[in-house]
C-alpha cells in the first residue's frame, strides 16, 4: 500500500502511520538509489508518523516517530 501525505506543504510531508499498526501490519519504508538499486526496510517497532523532507542539505530525509 502506497500513503498519500495527510498535509500539502511543499517541500515536507506528514505521514501517519499508526492505523497500519492497529491492523496487525507493519510499515515498510522502500529506499531508491540513482545506481537502480533498491532496499526495503520494515519497521517492526510501532511508530506513529513519518516526516519526509525533500531540500535539507543532505538531500532528501525521511524521519519516522
Amino acid at each position: 500500500m502506497f500513503l498519500a501525505p495527510d498535509d500539502d506543504r511543499t517541500g515536507r510531508n506528514t505521514y501517519t502511520v499508526s492505523g497500519i499498526y492497529q491492523d496487525g501490519r507493519f510499515v515498510t519504508v522502500r529506499c531508491n538509489y540513482a545506481s537502480a538499486f533498491s532496499v526495503d526496510v520494515e519497521l517492526k517497532e510501532k511508530i506513529s508518523k513519518c516526516l519526509f523532507s525533500e531540500n535539507t542539505p543532505m538531500g532528501e530525509m525521511l524521519r519516522c516517530q
